[in-house]
């Protein structure tokens, strides 16, 4: 059992107590000991605040960091996809894997690197999909049913994470 007591002189007092020996031991905190001038406080607020700065800038690196990453593994995944499913021609899957691999060993390298270039990298890999497909359907001479294909948008939609009348009107354009 431990107790907690505040004297009037704002001194704390804590005792503990184990019940099955009847074993006391008491620890008094005063008041005052220790305690940070005005200065310092002041002082520490103001490094708080100058580093708020640095710390919000290393949140948005991490976060472009990790959404470049998770571009990465599901870009993997789509290029397994459309492999079971052939899709997409294999000359396009092997363009799709390269840009994987230039993706991964660009970011290893690249660890310091802003978040501008994190976010541009990103973009670059997940227009090599889209790249691919059009040009496959515009050989195939699909580019009439391209602009009005539900599943391209639907499919365009879930990895740019915009929905299909958004993308419908975008292609129309």
């Amino acid at each position: 059992m431990i107790t907690f007591e505040i004297d009037t002189y704002g001194n704390l007092t804590v005792t503990s107590k184990i019940l099955s020996t009847g074993k006391t031991e008491r620890l008094v905190i005063t008041n005052g000991n220790g305690r940070l001038s005005k200065q310092k406080i002041d002082k520490m607020v103001n490094n708080a605040n100058k580093y708020k700065l640095e710390d919000e800038e290393f949140k948005k690196k991490a976060v472009a960091y990790n959404a470049l990453e998770d571009c990465i593994y599901n870009m993997k995944n789509l290029i397994k996809e459309y492999a079971t499913k052939k899709k997409v021609h294999p000359e396009s899957l092997k363009k799709m894997e390269i840009a994987v691999v230039d993706t991964t060993v660009w970011l290893q390298a690249n660890k310091d690197a802003s978040v501008g270039e994190l976010q541009r990298m990103k973009v670059y890999l997940k227009s090599v999909p889209m790249s691919n497909v059009y040009s496959q359907m515009a050989l195939e001479g699909n580019m009439k049913r391209l602009k009005n294909e539900k599943k391209f948008s639907w499919f365009f939609g879930r990895l740019f994470g915009h929905d299909h009348e958004e993308i419908k009107g975008n292609i129309k354009k």
